[in-house]
């Protein structure tokens, strides 16, 4: 984005394993990372065509193995250890996560490296299993062709303000943006409500705004908005981050939790009343709070050109 927004950051790859984990819908599933201090073993296994790896800590193989018969893993030698794994594989197996899943074999300790990535933990069975990648054939499949373009919009949110205030607005104004979360649209049909949260997008079950406020069932309410000064008059300003187009395959693999950077939108945010354009804006922090700064109005545009 053009303007350091100073928010707080969360791992770009923990973000994205738990977006994939959310995409498969898997339950059961997290993101997480192999913890420092203990012992894994790396498996090996594949999953339609695809070749995976997986870990599981050492003691939990023991003690599925060896059942009450098991010891404490600290008091096996590594290499001993590690043929005992190897052993026992080969002669009883290891149940599979899923029917398409099959283990291929062992292939040693978990190294240094392997602690640094985040994993898909599966906690459901006999022992906890960490997939390096998740396998394209757990995604659920879809009916309509995945290329399909979607145009969508991320709408921050809506203020009313006076038209004074409206007509009054310019370069550098800054407005703070209500409490309440976006809403993603495509055309009239909401799709899911966002909060910011760090550096992205976290995506939401839609909420109940309780309906339009905007909307008057009192006459004599109406009545007194029929006397109002014009300078006075209500106009709703929809703050929209960005409009953008999105496969429909990318929309069918949202989920509530899914967290989207704010790279991948356009920083430029439009203001607009009754589907015109007033202003653009960026996207700043106020305090705790998420605000839009004025950085062209329709006026600027309008003097431009003349």
């Amino acid at each position: 984005m053009n303007r350091d927004l100073k928010l707080r950051r969360i791992d770009r790859a923990v973000s994205e394993m738990r977006n994939s984990i959310l995409a498969a819908r898997l339950s059961g599933a997290v993101a997480a990372q192999l913890t420092t201090g203990t012992d894994y073993i790396s498996l090996e296994g594949e999953c339609g065509n695809q070749e995976l790896r997986a870990f599981a800590p050492l003691q939990q193989l023991i003690d599925f193995w060896l059942g009450e018969a098991s010891i404490p893993a600290e008091q096996i030698d590594r290499d001993i250890a590690e043929q005992l794994v190897i052993d026992a594989f080969s002669a009883q197996g290891l149940p599979s996560p899923s029917e398409i899943f099959l283990w291929r074999g062992v292939s040693g300790f978990a190294r240094e490296d392997d602690f640094t990535t985040p994993k898909a933990l599966f906690r459901g069975g006999p022992f906890e299993l960490y997939l390096e990648t998740l396998p394209e054939s757990l995604h659920a499949p879809l009916s309509l062709h995945p290329a399909l373009p979607v145009d969508v919009q991320w709408v921050l949110g809506k203020l009313t303000l006076p038209a004074s205030s409206v007509s009054g607005l310019s370069r550098g104004d800054l407005l703070r943006l209500p409490p309440t979360g976006g809403v993603l649209r495509s055309g009239e049909i909401s799709l899911f409500s966002f909060h910011l949260y760090g550096e992205y997008l976290m995506l939401d079950e839609l909420e109940d705004n309780g309906g339009d406020a905007s909307h008057y069932d009192d006459e004599n309410e109406a009545e007194m908005m029929a006397s109002t000064a014009l300078q006075d008059l209500p106009i709703t300003v929809s703050f929209m981050l960005g409009k953008r187009t999105m496969r429909v395959a990318d929309i069918a693999t949202m989920q509530p939790g899914m967290t989207i950077s704010l790279e991948l939108l356009s920083p430029q945010v439009d203001l607009i009343a009754g589907g015109a354009r007033l202003a653009q804006g960026e996207l700043v922090r106020i305090g705790d709070s998420f605000g839009v700064e004025i950085m062209k109005t329709a006026n600027d545009s309008s003097d431009s050109g003349s």
